[in-house]
């Protein structure tokens, strides 16, 4: 989220160029010339289009869903109608061009061949090359047509993409519950939905007239035989009706399992930390894998009903020219070649739309419907409404309009008891519009980008406020603001992100500030300190309330609002106040931060160059079951195409045969070769299908085995990553990897390639019958290859450097979505979305443009290969008319059929082999995360270890980076003692306690009973050391998935535990959910998280902060805890807090990362000269 720098990109060309320029793509060279040169980076995408930009679009969409939803008609096609509707219908009536180009075709194709069946008196060459000229201008003009409007229909999907994601996102900052998985998906899965549906269904559309058209040529050469052909197109649409039923059905259960594993994996990442101490990772690893072989599962089914559909209209192609032909025999009808080529051609036309586009069109019709039903889902539900609680609690009782409550200058403290609703009774305040308000939650919100952008929040930069900020904030001297915040910040202390997240609240300028018990994360001399400077003299004509349990800040404000059960149960205005001084300040003399600037991009990643590795192709076919298994289906697809070629040999064949029995019926050879075929070709066509069938079949069950393997990879390798790989890539770059990448990995990736091979069998078979026809056929199909080969390699670099942007620049889109929903609630209270949507368009427009170049020059790219097809078809067409006395017209024929279709095949061949390449820069997206640095698990594994839970460190040092923030250590905690650990803000002491989990290396040695943890496995050092960290992290799932999610204590032992933390009348069952519309208090969570601890009954507890956001009753039962549970573990406990320090057996004071003081608390408060008896003395006041 940058909210400062503004990047200045070029302009599309294509908003300047002329009409011819964008007709012949021409206005895309310069574009090519660049990538061919060099590797296009960021900074060479062009700005969007006015007509694409995200905010205009997502307004427009906003504001026609508002006014559908006053009349209670909220639909979304309605939705899309209204707003793209008129420009798709102009779309549409372009349609008729084609129509007539597909009339034309087969009659000038007819008239061609019988010049060579004829005498040549009654046909001049002179015609036949005029037919041949007006047959090439009629293939010219359909590639100029076809690629010119599918750049326009893909472009125009692009619109519908940006304004419906925009929409989602305006959404989410408006609804009451929203997961991170649920609304990636929908982004990532169910509006791209929408860019493959309209391509397919303006294609169906186009098709479906080319069908009636092609019909019509049909019934007036096969007369009323044509109608067996429209039963049987009939039947397989039918089939494929059917099927796309079931397809649906597979759809919504594939997308609500993605949703699933989407969010625990979001889950997993958030809480990485703790579920490598925890031992917990094989447990989530299984359980997200589980749900990824179930959506896989799924997803086969729908691919394998869609090919069965494929099949289905292969097969009525070839059956159907059998079927009228063997009708024509049995009519008595005698045909010529030119008919029964006209027929054959024209059956060969509706191939591509029966085989391809109408089964593909019926399953984006399938799954269309469930992405609107999705989509709808989302955007009717209920809005967030302050009036309605959030909570478990009862409504506050208060009115007008949302809260009866006067407001009044100074300091408001607002405290009462754990689930009291304090934080509630905040947001129900900041629902008042007459006021403006800044918020500081009592969880740190920070969001990825540096820590001047985190604290300006938008807001214009003021340095004096901004410098004045930071001091009061005691910040200035502590952080540099060019830092840039990992995610939740946690390449910083606990303290300094409550110091951020505060100080971003204090610098806007606002009627009223909520402080939502942010200061509990701070030790008492920066609390005091915070509170007097920042508090009570910033914000001193101010209204500031805040949330606190601590005694003397409540004593020192000017008025106490107490909350319990929802309800204000007292106001106190007239507050006795105390003496309040500050005897150390805690900043220096004001000096200027530095005001460095990040990347304009946070999430920038670090992108592959060149082509894609050899490596990336090896790691995909062995996830396959092998390399092995594709040769296999390899071969199987080379049998079926040997099979469809023997049929088109046999079509040719059998039409010569027709010729000579038309010219002479009395053929005895050529009558038995009739019946022979008549036989012998629904055999071949059977055994084609069958062979395709299998084949199809067993491939996707490989491509099945691809995406689990290659998902489990990923998983593992990142579940197993070293911390540091979390602290330098940011979430919305993970997600990125487990789901649009992993969609592409899971739908794109094997269809390419599938249909390479294919098309790679079919090219071979083709090329081998047009030499048949004639040796020169051969040469041209060679140098014709060789032309679209050359025509690649200068294409791919540029369309492979353009997706790998266009992969990259997603990447920002989910993280937004990511951070928003961390920080709604500060959003929201700030009354920030207009800030965010603005953010999140910016960063869309980026992607969007980059999905424009790419599409663009693919279609660019499209149009040259076709070209130079129409040029191929052109050189055959002179190559008959050269050798018209030495060539037959069924050779004719035949030789025109196979050229149509070799242009067509080869140039799929060389699109699906470049979009391969395309497709497979995500499979190399992935593996880059595949190769991070792995925890060193490696270790003795001491029996019986550790008996006593004895801890000492000798000589540690720890650094991040080049700093170290440990210096030296060397001091014992004694086993089965009860340890302090206290010091100022960032003084070192979560690091000093997270080195027994060993997540970073570290010099010097920490034994744990004499042995020295480095020599330990990971899996024996993380069983029996128990941590509750600073952040109460939950898991979706039941309550005993989040206490003992591997199942090791019984249900008796987790029940006596919540029972010990006052937690048991608040959940009937162990299977009590606990999710995102499951609000406990900050207090609640503590204490759950507190159960795992008893229940784990480790030799060695540490317990960070637990008491940290907590009242003072709650403060006594983890005391009463750690009292009675933890008798025989050795406790190190991390406080703030000293009102039950002197029942520690020892205290260690840490100052900057060293020992100040060690040992018994009540010896290191004789030294009245000692930090800790200053620390204790400014507790002891409170």
């Amino acid at each position: 989220m940058n909210y400062e720098k503004k990047t200045h990109k070029p302009l599309n060309p294509v908003k300047s160029t002329n009409f011819f320029s964008k007709l012949f793509f021409t206005y895309t060279a310069k574009l090519f010339l660049k990538g061919y040169n060099k590797e296009l980076i960021e900074s060479d995408i062009y700005q969007v289009l006015p007509s694409y930009e995200s905010k205009q679009l997502g307004q427009k969409l906003e504001k026609e869903w508002t006014k559908q939803a006053r009349n209670n008609r909220n639909s979304l096609p309605h939705l899309l109608f209204k707003c793209f509707g008129k420009e798709y219908f102009l779309l549409v009536l372009t349609l008729i061009i084609p129509l007539t180009l597909t009339a034309v075709k087969p009659r000038l194709t007819k008239r061609f061949i019988l010049y060579f069946a004829s005498d040549r008196t009654t046909f001049p060459k002179s015609e036949a090359c005029a037919y041949g000229a007006l047959l090439v201008l009629v293939e010219f003009a359909t590639v100029l047509y076809v690629n010119n409007f599918d750049r326009r229909i893909i472009t125009f999907s692009l619109k519908i993409r940006a304004g419906l994601t925009s929409l989602i996102y305006r959404r989410v900052l408006d609804l009451k519950s929203v997961s991170i998985g649920r609304s990636v998906n929908l982004i990532t899965k169910d509006v791209s939905e929408f860019e493959e549906f309209l391509l397919m269904v303006t294609l169906m559309l186009r098709d479906v007239l080319n069908i009636l058209v092609l019909c019509y040529v049909l019934y007036t050469e096969a007369g009323w035989l044509f109608v067996i052909l429209i039963f049987i197109i009939v039947t397989a649409v039918t089939i494929s009706g059917i099927l796309a039923f079931f397809v649906k059905k597979l759809q919504v259960r594939t997308l609500a399992k993605t949703d699933m594993r989407l969010q625990t994996t979001k889950e997993v990442l958030g809480g990485i930390s703790l579920i490598k101490y925890y031992q917990w990772g094989d447990y989530y690893q299984h359980k997200i894998q589980e749900i990824r072989k179930k959506e896989v599962s799924l997803l086969t089914k729908v691919f394998i009903l869609l090919s069965t559909s494929i099949i289905i209209s292969s097969s009525v192609i070839d059956f159907s020219w059998y079927i009228i032909v063997v009708g024509l025999i049995f009519s008595g009808v005698k045909s010529n070649v030119g008919t029964l080529f006209v027929i054959l051609n024209s059956l060969n036309a509706l191939r591509l739309p029966l085989q391809h586009v109408l089964p593909r069109a019926v399953l984006e019709f399938a799954t269309i419907i469930a992405a609107i039903t999705r989509i709808e889902n989302f955007l009717r539900a209920t809005s967030r409404n302050i009036d309605e609680p959030s909570t478990n609690i009862p409504l506050l009782s208060v009115k007008t309009p949302h809260v009866e409550f006067e407001y009044s200058s100074g300091i408001t403290a607002i405290t009462g008891p754990v689930g009291g609703g304090k934080t509630y009774f905040l947001t129900i305040l900041a629902k008042e519009d007459m006021k403006s308000f800044a918020y500081a939650s009592q969880e740190p919100w920070l969001f990825p980008a540096t820590i001047k952008q985190n604290i300006l929040f938008g807001s214009g930069f003021d340095q004096a406020r901004y410098l004045e900020v930071l001091r009061v904030c005691a910040l200035l001297d502590e952080v540099q603001d060019s830092t840039v915040v990992a995610d939740k910040g946690a390449n910083l202390s606990k303290g300094q992100q409550a110091r951020i997240n505060l100080a971003r609240a204090v610098y806007k300028d606002c009627d009223v500030y909520l402080i939502d018990d942010c200061l509990c994360h701070l030790d008492v001399m920066v609390a005091d300190f915070v509170y007097e400077e920042c508090l009570r003299k910033f914000l001193k004509d101010k209204i500031t309330l805040v949330v606190t349990q601590n005694v003397q800040h409540i004593g020192n404000s000017d008025r106490l609002v107490t909350i319990e059960n929802g309800t204000i149960k007292s106001d106190d205005k007239q507050l006795v106040k105390k003496k309040f001084t500050t005897k150390e300040n805690t900043t220096t003399e004001t000096k200027l931060v530095e005001n460095l600037e990040a990347d304009d991009n946070v999430y920038q990643e670090v992108k592959a160059s060149g082509k894609v590795k050899l490596e990336a192709y090896q790691k995909y076919l062995e996830a396959c079951d092998g390399i092995s298994k594709i040769f296999g289906i390899f071969f199987l697809v080379v049998l079926t195409q040997v099979l469809k070629t023997s049929v088109i040999k046999l079509q040719a064949n059998w039409i010569r045969t027709e010729q000579l029995i038309f010219k002479n019926s009395t053929t005895t050879k050529a009558l038995e070769n009739r019946q022979r075929m008549i036989y012998v070709l629904p055999i071949l066509i059977i055994a084609a299908t069958v062979l395709f069938i299998v084949n199809t079949t067993l491939y996707w069950f490989l491509a099945k085995k691809a995406s689990i393997s290659i998902h489990k990879l990923l998983l593992s390798k990142i579940v197993n990553s070293s911390i540091e790989f979390f602290n330098s890539h940011f979430a919305g770059n993970i997600l990125n990897r487990f789901s649009e990448d992993m969609l592409y990995l899971d739908e794109f990736v094997p269809r390419t390639f599938y249909d390479m091979l294919r098309n790679i069998a079919a090219t071979t078979g083709i090329i081998i019958l047009a030499a048949t026809v004639n040796v020169y056929f051969l040469i041209a199909c060679l140098a014709f290859g060789a032309i679209i080969i050359t025509l690649r390699m200068i294409y791919i670099r540029t369309g492979r450097a353009l997706k790998r942007l266009e992969f990259s620049t997603r990447s920002p889109l989910v993280g937004h979505i990511n951070a928003t929903l961390e920080g709604l609630a500060t959003i929201r209270i700030s009354k920030q979305q207009n800030l965010q949507r603005e953010e999140f368009d910016k960063r869309q427009n980026l992607y969007t443009s980059a999905s424009y170049m790419y599409m663009t020059c693919e279609k660019a790219f499209h149009f040259t290969i076709d070209s130079c097809g129409v040029c191929f078809s052109t050189f055959a067409i002179i190559l008959f008319l050269v050798l018209d006395e030495d060539i037959s017209s069924d050779n004719v024929g035949l030789g025109l059929l196979q050229i149509f279709l070799l242009t067509i095949t080869q140039q799929f061949l060389c699109r699906s082999w470049t979009r391969l390449e395309n497709y497979m820069t995500t499979v190399e997206r992935i593996l880059q995360y595949t190769k991070q640095k792995q925890e060193n698990e490696n270790g003795v594994v001491v029996t019986n270890w550790p008996s006593q839970g004895e801890i000492r460190y000798e000589h540690v040092y720890f650094g991040y980076n080049t700093t170290n923030v440990l210096n030296d250590l060397n001091f014992v905690v004694k086993s089965k003692t009860k340890f302090a650990i206290v010091g100022r803000t960032a003084a070192g002491k979560t690091s000093l306690t997270s080195l027994l989990f060993r997540p970073y290396g570290f010099k010097g040695h920490i034994f744990i009973d004499n042995v020295d943890i480095a020599t330990l496995s990971l899996d024996l050092l993380r069983s029996n050391v128990f941590i509750i960290s600073q952040e109460s992290t939950l898991f979706s799932g039941s309550l005993r998935d989040n206490i003992d999610p591997t199942k090791k204590f019984s249900d008796d032992e987790i029940w006596q535990a919540l029972k010990m933390v006052h937690l048991a009348g608040l959940f009937q069952s162990l299977e009590d959910k606990i999710c995102q519309d499951t609000k406990l208090s900050a207090g609640q969570e503590r204490l759950v998280c507190l159960c795992r601890a008893i229940v784990r009954k480790s030799k060695v507890v540490i317990l960070d902060e637990v008491t940290a956001n907590v009242d003072s009753d709650t403060e006594s039962v983890i005391h009463s805890v750690i009292s009675s549970s933890f008798g025989d573990s050795t406790v190190i406990v991390i406080t703030h807090k000293f009102r039950y320090i002197l029942g520690f057996d020892n205290v260690l004071v840490l100052d900057n990362g060293t020992v100040a003081q060690v040992g018994d608390p009540r010896r290191l408060l004789e030294d009245r000269n000692g930090i800790f008896y200053k620390l204790y003395e400014k507790n002891h006041k409170q």
